[in-house]
């Protein structure tokens, strides 16, 4: 399904933002990735720490501790002998193993990267066979224990997991407590800091929206709509000097960036370069012929250079 829909199992056009391990070579990507997939289990049987995001540098897969990747060999080692297991005599808690290995294998970048190096959503899937295994640990502890002590045990566990369902539910009610989360939990987080930043913006709150652009970019250097953002951030505060070094950066990081290219002319031309302008502005209508406002925008400049001339 993966080659029919990309063309090929592999992740096309993966960024090191969206997916650290894109960076690592060899058996270093694949410990790495087995390291970081001990965190599937984790999330499923306490997820004590959620997060929205966990890319870069969420998790920095250049210094990995020695017993994550150990724990990460464990887990190569437990699903080859879970599978064999369910080949060679299958059964519920079996049949419950092996959905949970067959449906994270295409997910964890192991046999190849995909476009994140971890999310939540991806254990929607493996969740089916982490329940199956539930269910039958309840039956079997109901027949040796008996119902009632078995029932107590799972409406507490009910109850746990009810509680931390709803506390968590209240990150999601705002982008600007979401992502507040993110950071919180991960305050190496480039996109959390990006998003909260948005979020900060949109409520006015300026100064510290600013703060959490630069933060981003600090962590990222190469983020390239997180200088955009906070060009647009530095313009609309009249600091135009300072916009149009964030929006040539973004020019730089993204040759195809219309946007970027087009408020580096807006800059240029407030700046009163206009020649400069002119070509920034020409460049976004070249990536975007049918854009209107690139159009106009060029059209100004090219009015204004006009009268300069005369």
């Amino acid at each position: 399904m993966r080659y029919a829909v990309l063309g090929g199992v592999a992740g096309v056009d993966v960024e090191p933002l969206d997916n650290a391990l894109i960076e690592l070579q060899g058996m270093d990507r694949i410990l790495a990735a087995l390291a970081v997939a001990t965190r599937y289990p984790a999330l499923l049987v306490a997820p004590l720490h959620l997060s929205a995001d966990y890319s870069y540098a969420a998790i920095d897969v250049q210094h990995l501790a020695g017993i994550e990747i150990a724990g990460g060999l464990l887990l190569a080692a437990f699903s080859i002998a879970a599978t064999w297991r369910f080949i060679s005599r299958p059964d519920t808690p079996t049949l419950a193993m092996a959905w949970l290995v067959v449906s994270f294998v295409p997910v964890v970048n192991v046999l190849f990267p995909i476009g994140t190096i971890l999310a939540e959503r991806l254990t929607y899937t493996p969740s089916v066979g982490f329940a199956l295994g539930l269910g039958w640990a309840i039956v079997a502890a109901s027949n040796h224990l008996g119902s009632r002590p078995t029932r107590a045990l799972g409406l507490a566990l009910l109850l746990v997991m009810g509680l931390r369902t709803a506390a968590r539910c209240a990150d999601w009610r705002d982008g600007a407590r979401l992502f507040q989360a993110v950071v919180e939990v991960y305050p190496e987080s480039a996109r959390g800091h990006k998003g909260l930043a948005g979020a900060l913006r949109d409520a006015g709150q300026l100064a510290a929206a600013e703060s959490h652009y630069r933060r981003a970019i600090e962590i990222y250097p190469r983020y390239y709509t997180a200088h955009y953002n906070l060009g647009i951030l530095l313009h609309d505060t009249a600091r135009i000097e300072q916009a149009l070094q964030h929006f040539e950066q973004a020019c730089a990081l993204r040759p195809t960036f219309a946007d970027a290219h087009l408020n580096r002319g807006t800059a240029l031309f407030q700046l009163g370069r206009l020649a400069q302008a002119l070509a920034a502005t020409s460049r976004a209508v070249e990536l975007r012929p049918d854009w209107g406002v690139a159009r106009q925008n060029l059209n100004d400049i090219q009015a204004a250079l006009d009268r300069q001339g005369e």
